[in-house]
């Protein structure tokens, strides 16, 4: 009887368990391995482990393999063993998955009459051997080479990418569990995924998997309890674990685990002393915007509920909007919060935003999307009061930086554009009073840069009080 001695892989950094043991599809890699053994003639199984023996032993308990502890990274095991093997030995490493007709492979290698053959992917990697009772040292004997397919390496995160897009295209040719709920996409019973999520391509989803909306998955993979916040978006990535992604965090080509630390992720930018200087000050702290901002809301509060009786009645849909924003950074991560609104478009009118095409902040002058009532709302910018919640939360102030769209954020790459990320959020700020939608984008930007490395106590109360006008003569509104 054939045996197959599978020897350690290197394992994948911060994921502290054997390649074998990690999940594709939602099984461990080393039973889809012993599932493509399973036709041909090895049935003896030895397994060198090189780190978590209780998680083989736990996960094998009830098998027939054969587990010997070895040191990490030691790969030449196997040579220790040729003493007690006599028979035709199959030898790979832990990491490699087989598709491969092993009949056929076997039937090969006897013809040949070679005391060893080894096994290519189409890459020119060596993937396996099949040694004959002797060969001690497969380095120094002669040998013939077949061309193979159907197998790749996930001892890398490359390699193990690889694995899971070959497995979703039907390369090769596992069980997918779950329901296919477009051409590539998978979705297996129990996985939470909102309506407003977006997948493309090829994408896997584990059955405790949960995607909240906004967020956008491409060519990705969760396995089991990955949980992805608003907004996220994956590309090309596999979560493990209890991974959780945070608001508006970007992931590409990544294997993600949740012992990673997660937070937004963005292009490291240069900044001049001044504003060195300035980010190591901090931002004072103005208790007095969350009593203004109590106050007005209890002034207000017959006006909003009118509002709100008028939205309800205008068009279907819920009378509140919420739109994930950027206000500021900590460090190097933008702070992603939920910005109250009035809605004033019609239900889902997100999925049919089109991208920026006159600008970053671009704002047509007639939306269709936009409810009749919404459009006085705008006029007036009544609109906006509901964001005085926003200021009594902490998450933005009455005078500061206009918070942007994730998608608007996410096009500001020069340094001097993203150093108004300096100054918090506001409801109203410089450029609000200074013409609005009027203004190009170049003057906004300037503005808000401006606005970051000069604002005072003094100026806010200046630009508060000059807010007033504008609201009443509707100067740049849209």
């Amino acid at each position: 009887m054939a045996s197959v001695l599978i020897l350690p892989a290197r394992g994948l950094a911060a994921i502290e368990k054997p390649v074998a043991l990690l999940p594709l599809m939602g099984v461990p890699v080393l039973d889809h391995l012993l599932a493509g053994l399973t036709p041909s003639p090895f049935r003896e199984i030895s397994f060198f482990f090189s780190g978590c023996p209780e998680a083989i032993e736990e996960t094998y308990e009830k098998s027939k393999l054969f587990l010997f502890p070895v040191k990490p990274g030691l790969e030449d095991q196997f040579i220790l063993r040729r003493a007690s093997i006599e028979q035709t030995t199959l030898v790979l490493h832990e990491g490699v998955l087989l598709a491969l007709d092993w009949q056929a492979a076997l039937r090969t290698h006897r013809e040949g009459r070679h005391p060893l053959t080894l096994i290519l992917s189409q890459g020119g990697v060596p993937a396996a051997y099949i040694l004959e009772p002797g060969v001690s040292d497969p380095c120094r004997v002669p040998c013939q080479i077949i061309r193979a397919r159907g197998f790749g390496d996930a001892s890398t995160p490359s390699g193990y990418l690889a694995l899971h897009r070959e497995a979703i295209s039907g390369r090769l040719g596992i069980h997918l569990p779950g329901k296919e709920v477009s051409p590539g996409i998978w979705i297996e019973e129990g996985a939470q995924v909102h309506p407003r999520a977006e997948l493309f391509g090829d994408c896997w989803l584990s059955s405790q998997s949960r995607v909240e909306r906004e967020c956008r998955l491409r060519d990705s993979f969760l396995e089991g309890e990955a949980r992805l916040e608003r907004g996220a978006t994956l590309g090309g990535s596999v979560v493990l674990g209890k991974t959780r992604l945070g608001k508006a965090t970007h992931w590409n080509e990544q294997v993600l685990h949740h012992s990673f630390a997660v937070g937004r992720k963005v292009d490291e930018v240069t900044e001049n002393k001044v504003l060195e200087e300035w980010g190591k000050r901090g931002f004072p702290s103005f208790p007095l915007d969350a009593l203004i901002a109590a106050f007005a809301l209890l002034l207000l509060s017959p006006l909003l509920i009118l509002i709100a009786l008028l939205i309800a009645l205008d068009s279907p849909g819920p009378v509140f909007y919420s739109q994930l924003r950027v206000g500021q950074r900590k460090g190097r991560s933008l702070i992603p919060f939920d910005l109250y609104k009035f809605r004033t478009m019609r239900l889902d009118a997100d999925r049919e935003r089109e991208e920026p095409s006159g600008g970053i902040f671009y704002k047509p002058k007639e939306d269709p999307r936009v409810t009749r009532i919404g459009r006085f709302l705008r006029k007036t910018s009544l609109d906006e009061l509901p964001q005085l919640v926003n200021v009594l939360k902490g998450d933005i102030r009455l005078v500061g930086n206009r918070p942007l769209p994730v998608y608007e954020a996410d096009l500001l790459k020069e340094a001097w554009q993203r150093v108004r990320f300096q100054a918090p959020a506001g409801i109203t700020g410089l450029w609000q009073i200074s013409g609005r939608s009027e203004l190009s984008d170049v003057e906004r930007l300037a503005m808000d840069s401006y606005y970051a490395v000069s604002r005072s106590p003094l100026g806010d109360l200046g630009i508060l009080f000059r807010t007033i006008p504008v609201l009443f003569t509707h100067r740049g509104a849209r």
